[in-house]
């Protein structure tokens, strides 16, 4: 796969120019990097997964990362410490978008990501009765009862789901 190259002090970056994702990591000739990064919008799951159906009503998401499309040529901004590169990538069918920024530099590659849902109209989109899952930044977890978000069940597991219904939309 053909990819932009940036050498910075002994790091060499190797970003693919088909897929926008990160693809080499080298540090003092050393690769380190087993295969691309990829997005991954998925995660293990749990019993009250298979409960609920999820690992079924969600299957969507597991190959998504790996299916995200380059949705234009990357953006290369050389700077005098660094070398950012932006890539814009469609995931799955309904229009989401995001956005993933390399920044290059001796000292590291920093990799930064904005989620951009899908929209209609100027307005965001959310797959009625579908499931979203919320964790606080202080690790607690957030519980979501009509207008009301307040944290609790600090005592069962990292996730919690909640049923996203979008205004003026049945589920």
């Amino acid at each position: 796969d053909l990819a932009i190259e940036v050498a910075a002090g002994s790091m060499v970056a190797r970003i693919s120019k088909s897929r926008g994702l990160l693809q080499g990591l080298a540090l003092n000739g050393l690769e380190l990097l087993a295969q691309p990064l990829e997005p991954n919008f998925w995660r293990p799951i749990t019993d009250n997964d298979y409960g609920a159906n999820l690992q079924k009503d969600l299957s969507c998401w597991k190959d998504a990362g790996r299916d995200a499309r380059l949705l234009k040529e990357l953006d290369v901004v050389p700077g005098p410490r660094a070398v950012v590169i932006s890539a814009e990538l469609a995931v799955g069918s309904g229009g989401a978008k995001l956005s993933v920024a390399y920044s290059i530099s001796a000292a590291g590659v920093t990799v930064t990501a904005k989620w951009q849902p899908a929209t209609e109209e100027g307005e965001r989109l959310a797959i009625a009765g579908g499931v979203a899952y919320l964790k606080s930044h202080s690790g607690g977890h957030i519980d979501i009862e009509g207008k009301a978000v307040r944290a609790r069940w600090n005592d069962m597991g990292e996730w919690q789901s909640i049923t996203v219904n979008v205004a003026n939309k049945q589920p």
